[in-house]
């Protein structure tokens, strides 16, 4: 690639252009006019279906700026494909996803002027499945082919099938950090490295571009040493286990019945935190997907989920549902909610930039969030006084949020706990409450869970976890 090195890099970052039938003139390809959708494919007999609907769903979330979450549970043809084809669905847009810069500037050193996005698109899931996925070149080359054809873009296969051939006899390593990082946004990274150091984010860096494993928690400790035993597995706490995933999950032992669901180890933690809380008066600040929130009821607590969102909040409904459980759901703003008594404790998992989950959300890395770092810091700090304000003279404060960025966390606590007016004090978490995170424990009693935080293989998500009391003096 050295050699092409003043070649102009290809973005996706620009409006579709649109095709019509013949004698019609095109719209204009201006942003303001890019579809709703994407284009339309052409029927072509031989082409899978699993490469049609990895196209409209890279295209849905790449070209149009849907979250994959809602790319992929909406995509009705997605549904109907083979276990085995939706996975690899799922693969080639998340590999896609987390290699884009990456994949883009490799297709661009083998062509001279920059194609329409779609079709850009297309080429670089053809390279993605050469060189992340390892799928054969013959199969490779030939489905990015009939896509091209099937797009509209029958002038462009013979330079498909050129590139690509290109590709598969070069040598490209797409997992050095130095060029893993190019795919982070820079208003990602260069909060990270002014947060954590560059080396110590080289460190980590890898894990966030590694397919996660399923996080399943459990209400019983028998119930997660029976899933072992049936699924194998590991178990990462008495209640947590980490497995392969393995067909549909919702075909696992013990889903109809109710007896896990999924959570990632990190994402457990902070519920862990309050101790004992049997007949205590428990809130969940921002409740859905409700992960959270049964764990709290698990424990015995009586717990008052606030969703603000109704259509999250019917999602955490259902969940709860399956898994027998039930508790208040207050569908309302947290900061205009108001308990009728003082309550022991409360879990803020505030809303945040999410770049905790990049490993499972890979769409969040192409974000910038620099305007969210000036706006939602504000939020968390409002929220946190909020639950505070709620909470009885003994009663705890458990803040997370699952970002990696330090406005998001330690600078929050640090508002909230130092000055001259300080609202609130730590409770320092022991390393038995953290477990198999002890490592992250920070000299003041919080825990900045990194990617590679696990004492154990496999990753997690990254998490700030804080857990307080109202300032007594």
């Amino acid at each position: 690639m050295s050699e092409n090195k003043d070649k102009p890099v290809l973005s996706l970052a620009v409006p579709v252009k649109i095709r019509t039938k013949k004698g019609k003139k095109p719209r204009k390809n201006t942003a303001s006019q890019t579809p709703k959708q994407p284009i339309k494919l052409s029927y072509v007999p031989q082409l899978p279906a699993n490469r049609i609907a990895a196209y409209e769903v890279a295209a849905w979330v790449i070209l149009h700026h849907h979250y994959l979450d809602k790319a992929l549970a909406e995509h009705e043809g997605l549904q109907k494909l083979y276990p085995s084809d939706r996975q690899f669905v799922r693969m080639l847009v998340t590999s896609l996803l987390r290699h884009h810069k990456q994949l883009s500037d490799i297709v661009s050193s083998f062509i001279k002027r920059p194609p329409p996005p779609d079709a850009l698109l297309i080429l670089m899931m053809g390279a993605a499945q050469l060189l992340l996925l390892r799928t054969p070149t013959h199969a490779a080359l030939s489905t990015t082919v009939d896509l091209m054809r099937a797009a509209g873009f029958e002038h462009m296969t013979g330079m498909a099938n050129a590139v690509l051939r290109k590709i598969s006899q070069g040598n490209f390593d797409l997992l050095t950090a130095d060029s893993l990082a190019d795919n982070i946004h820079p208003s990602i990274m260069q909060s990270w490295q002014k947060a954590y150091s560059k080396d110590r984010v080289a460190q980590f860096l890898p894990q966030l571009f590694t397919a996660p494993k399923i996080d399943l928690s459990f209400a019983d400790d028998n119930q997660a040493s029976a899933m072992a035993k049936a699924k194998g597995g590991q178990l990462l706490t008495p209640k947590s286990l980490r497995a392969e995933l393995d067909g549909t999950i919702t075909s696992w032992p013990g889903f109809d019945d109710g007896h896990w669901w999924v959570q990632d180890i990190a994402a457990s933690m902070p519920a862990h935190l309050f101790g004992a809380i049997t007949g205590k008066k428990v809130i969940d600040m921002c409740a859905a997907p409700g992960g959270k929130t049964a764990q709290l009821i698990a424990g015995g607590g009586q717990v008052t989920a606030i969703e603000i969102d109704p259509k999250r909040a019917r999602r955490l409904e259902e969940n709860l549902k399956r898994l027998k459980m039930s508790c208040v759901i207050a569908v309302t703003d947290a900061l205009t909610y108001q308990p009728e008594d003082k309550v022991d404790a409360v879990l803020l998992d505030a809303p945040c930039s999410a770049t905790g989950t990049i490993r499972k959300r890979p769409d969040v890395m192409q974000k910038d969030i620099s305007e969210d770092l000036k706006t939602l810091p504000e939020l968390q700090m409002e929220m946190a006084k909020k639950a505070l304000s709620w909470l009885a003279d003994d009663g705890i404060l458990v803040y997370a949020t699952c970002s990696l960025q330090a406005e998001e966390g330690e600078h929050i606590i640090r508002a909230l706990t130092q000055g001259e007016r300080p609202v609130a004090e730590i409770l320092p978490i022991s390393e038995d409450e953290a477990g198999p995170f002890a490592k992250a424990l920070t000299t003041s009693g919080t825990l900045r869970l990194l990617p590679d935080s696990l004492s154990f293989g496999g990753g997690n998500d990254g998490f700030f976890i804080a857990r307080l009391r109202r300032n007594r003096s």
